[in-house]
């Protein structure tokens, strides 16, 4: 059954709703519009290619076995994105990695992992970007460990080497800066 959308429906939406069809080659269109993205939002967080591609591997079965738990959504993208950075919060987990002494060596560990990082926050809106600019620099650098990567309030007080009452006073201060800046 096709279920005829209203023309302000988002081709994911459609796509979605042929998924739940059955069609195969609806899955694959959705994959190429959106591996990519889901693809950094995950190695952003977990920091390694293999176990990423796996995890999102995981995700489009997802899709293809419950894509109604994602057609109700009324913004599709966005909900894949959470679906994806959740996962991929739980798979780091998981893995149990250890903390590394610095943010700087975090990033250096894959150059995979650093293109799709560039990849992901290209993706961030010039809204978004000119906000995140106006914070104090470690305002700005929680809010992405936090956001962005998927860090713990104590993870990322390890990781900058700070009390966890500043690390909360920062986060705090900073989303009530951007929430202010975006007009939220």
């Amino acid at each position: 059954m096709v279920l005829a959308f209203p023309t302000q429906f988002t081709d994911t939406q459609r796509l979605l709703s042929e998924i739940a069809d059955g069609k195969t080659s609806a899955l694959r269109r959705l994959h190429r519009q959106q591996s990519a993205r889901l693809l950094g939002i995950i190695c952003r967080i977990v920091k390694d290619i293999e176990h990423s591609e796996d995890l999102l591997q995981e995700l489009f079965l997802k899709i293809w076995q419950t894509p109604q738990h994602f057609l109700d959504k009324s913004n599709p993208d966005a909900w894949l994105g959470v679906v994806a950075r959740n996962s991929a919060i739980d798979l780091r987990r998981q893995l149990q990695r250890k903390s590394t002494d610095s943010y700087d060596e975090l990033l250096a560990h894959s150059s995979t992992a650093n293109l799709l990082v560039e990849f992901t926050e290209e993706r961030l809106s010039a809204q978004t970007q000119l906000c995140l600019k106006k914070l104090k620099p470690e305002q700005e650098r929680v809010i992405l460990l936090s956001a962005l990567d998927g860090y713990s309030q104590h993870e990322i007080a390890t990781l900058t080497k700070q009390a966890i009452g500043t690390v909360k006073s920062w986060l705090r201060r900073g989303f009530l800066e951007l929430k202010t800046c975006l007009n939220l």
